[in-house]
């Protein structure tokens, strides 16, 4: 029995598809993912000069979900990711879409990931700024996930932050209490209206859904 994800999908995905309402793309990525390097997608021969052996390669569905082609590009874009680091402390905070939103996620999702890693941004440089909590610019890594453990939809940022950040005058300055940002705080303004609104902008994505919903009269 192949346990891969490609032999999985191969054998339970179409009747899982039947049974549930599913999006054009989740239908594209399992047909991608099912038929990666499989006689499918075409494939070409690599053979010994002198004749001695050859082989037959199939080629990769090369979508950014199947593990078989994207083991070696995330072990890359990790080291690109851990060269870019400051030396110092970080600190690992969690910024979730309101769940509110999910229906505006669902079809508009070009759209609302920029929205989400703005209002994340705006956030933390709004606090970090604040002389009460550090008064300086931090240095931060944001990695967008979009679903939970359970593969509920469920989008979320993980913001890797530095313990600190440079002040006005280039100095390096350190967190002014214990605690690095009350989380209370953080969650206030990071789903006040306000921030969402400051946040907000006219999609320039060619086929995103929200092109096509018009706006209220006066926005």
């Amino acid at each position: 029995m192949d346990s891969s994800i490609r032999g999985i999908l191969q054998k339970h995905f179409p009747s899982y598809a039947q049974s549930h309402g599913l999006p054009h793309h989740v239908h594209r990525a399992a047909h991608l993912l099912s038929v990666c390097r499989t006689a499918k997608l075409g494939g070409h021969i690599q053979a010994c000069p002198h004749g001695h052996t050859e082989r037959i390669v199939y080629h990769s569905c090369r979508h950014r979900l199947c593990p078989q082609c994207n083991a070696l590009p995330s072990e890359r874009w990790l080291e690109k990711m851990r060269a870019r680091l400051i030396d110092c402390a970080h600190h690992h905070v969690i910024f979730t879409l309101p769940h509110s939103l999910h229906g505006l996620w669902r079809y508009n999702r070009a759209w609302m990931t920029q929205l989400l890693f703005t209002a994340t941004a705006e956030t933390l440089h709004t606090l970090c700024a604040d002389a009460q909590h550090i008064g300086a610019t931090p240095g931060f890594i944001l990695a967008l996930h979009t679903w939970g453990r359970s593969l509920s939809l469920h989008p979320h940022i993980h913001a890797l932050i530095t313990d600190g950040g440079l002040n006005a005058e280039g100095q390096w300055q350190r967190p002014k209490r214990s605690c690095f940002l009350p989380a209370r705080v953080v969650m206030a303004l990071f789903r006040g209206p306000s921030c969402w609104r400051r946040c907000a902008r006219p999609c320039r994505t060619t086929h995103c859904m929200c092109r096509r919903i018009p706006r209220p009269s006066g926005s």
